[in-house]
């Protein structure tokens, strides 16, 4: 597959960082990072956000993961749980927001229960995208 499969779920990945601090750099490290995970090749995409009302368009600020019946989702949470804490990036947040725009936030904190975010992530990509939980 080279490009997110239309028929799976879509998580999109977003980071926050403290202010002042680019959030672009560590969107394209944590993009690296996933682009090296074998079970993610080929459903990972660097993309814009919806543009915000009154502006001239997106910038690439939002990982897009296309997650099926494969497990996918539960790999996805590992990675990025793994990648916050070998960067040790307690100052670093990252939403996953499902297409109906359920969200999770995983930082270094909520990563102490790398289990539990994984869950919570799995679960928001099972559901179909118009149910509301």
């Amino acid at each position: 597959m080279t490009d997110l499969d239309s028929r799976a779920a879509a998580l999109r990945l977003s980071v926050d960082v403290p202010d002042g601090a680019v959030g672009g750099d560590q969107l394209a490290s944590l993009y690296a990072w996933l682009r090296e995970v074998d079970a993610l090749r080929g459903v990972v995409a660097l993309r814009g956000a919806p543009p915000v009302a009154g502006t001239m368009g997106a910038a690439l600020d939002v990982i897009t993961v296309a997650v099926g019946s494969g497990g996918a989702a539960g790999v996805l949470a590992r990675s990025v749980v793994s990648w916050l804490i070998q960067g040790r990036r307690s100052d670093v947040k990252v939403t996953v927001t499902t297409e109906n725009g359920r969200s999770v936030e995983i930082d270094v904190r909520g990563a102490r229960d790398p289990e539990a975010l994984m869950r919570q992530v799995a679960d928001m990509a099972r559901r179909p995208a118009g149910s509301d939980g």
